[in-house]
């Protein structure tokens, strides 16, 4: 399998249709031999962007370079990159096999060398059996694995996928999750992916650059940003599920800076507290657990259980705090009989070193204010 590597970046892109800004002062950069996902709402710019990469739009504004040369204004067909659409668009009267070799009949490549090609990939994508068969009769998944490989068959320097995942169930979601590492794997090559779900994200990106309203609102490790959003929408749009937020007021007291929820519970504040700006603390759900199942250093609050629902896995809770807060915590299922049953008021526990503190303002961007004495630095990574 040939390796197929390049470092494409963004300068500055911005694109807007009319009087509609798509994208505002983009910048991104895809290294050599890695996965970067770009995640967002329905929207917010992201298949914009992977299309300017691709050279079917035009920038408005800024740069496009691969490789370190400027490819602004570069024709498609120059970049060798390939693009997987999110609507699969095969030949519905060529086989698999056709298909797949198709991008190759005009590269005067002996026969043999385009069978040896097709075969390869297909072993790597799991298709061999489907080679001989024509779209119509070929499952979802079959179908966008064709595309995949017909993709690589090109042996492009770039692999750039739009919402691979989006018109497949979860179970081949998590298939083809699994199927984009093994090439990866074996190709060792660069992928650029968009997708509305963080859990592509989350297992597939070594790179994660989140989107809102055409900026890049964080880029960096999944991990990062998942334990450190850089304001309250990365929080609440950002892993397996949003974080609950709890609107609070910093105070300066006798007894130094506090944190006091809006349902009257006090917490000790650290970091740059400003007396009387109004905040919000961050939980996440699958953080908190009731009080007499969590480490007697977790910090607590008190609620009352509006319901709890088992989605399979895990039990889902709502916690009334008060009349305007509420927390959505999530356990393991084999903690349902041990939890708090519905209309129970209950302590409910969480780690103070994984609380995030956020403006209580249009921007909601997180704050240098902790609930330990503990630095970001000190803290240790949330297992994913």
């Amino acid at each position: 399998m040939v390796v197929f590597m390049a470092q494409v970046e963004l300068r500055n892109v911005s694109k807007s249709f009319g009087n509609r800004a798509v994208l505002r002062a983009v910048n991104l950069l895809l290294k050599k031999d890695e996965i970067c996902v770009v995640v967002g709402p329905s929207g917010c710019g992201k298949t914009t962007l992977l299309r300017i990469v691709a050279g079917l739009e035009l920038s408005f504004d800024g740069d496009v370079f691969i490789n370190n040369q400027r490819a602004t204004k570069m024709w498609p067909s120059k970049r060798n990159l390939s693009m997987v659409f999110q609507q699969v668009s095969l030949f519905d009267h060529l086989t698999g096999y056709q298909n797949m070799a198709y991008p190759l009949r005009g590269r005067r490549l002996k026969r043999e060398a385009i069978q040896g090609r097709i075969s390869q990939i297909a072993e790597l994508l799991g298709i061999t059996s489907v080679l001989s068969k024509r779209p119509p009769s070929m499952s979802g998944g079959e179908r966008q694995r064709v595309a995949i490989g017909r993709s690589l068959a090109r042996q492009p320097d770039c692999l750039l996928l739009d919402e691979p995942m989006a018109s497949l169930d979860p179970h081949l979601r998590c298939e083809l999750r699994n199927l984009l590492r093994d090439v990866h794997r074996t190709t060792n090559g660069s992928m650029l992916i968009v997708s509305h779900d963080d859990v592509d994200a989350l297992q597939l990106g070594h790179h994660v650059a989140v989107m809102n309203d055409g900026f890049i609102q964080q880029h960096g490790k999944p991990v990062d940003i998942y334990q450190y959003p850089v304001n309250r929408f990365v929080a609440s749009f950002f892993g397996r599920s949003g974080m609950s937020f709890l609107q609070g007021i910093l105070d300066i007291t006798d007894d130094g800076p506090q944190l006091l929820l809006d349902s009257g519970e006090r917490f000790a504040a650290y970091g740059q507290v400003e007396r009387g700006q109004r905040v919000e603390m961050g939980l996440r759900p699958e953080g908190i657990l009731p009080a007499g199942l969590a480490p007697s250093s977790w910090a607590s609050i008190h609620g009352s259980v509006e319901y709890r629902r088992p989605m399979g896995a895990q039990v889902e809770f709502k916690v009334n705090c008060d009349k305007s807060n509420a927390l959505r915590v999530l356990l393991p299922i084999s903690l349902l009989d041990s939890s708090p049953k519905e209309g129970e008021r209950a302590r409910f526990a969480f780690d103070p070193n994984r609380v995030v503190i956020f403006a209580a303002d249009e921007r909601g961007d997180r704050l240098e204010v902790r609930m330990t004495e503990a630095t970001p630095t000190t803290l240790k990574l949330i297992d994913l």
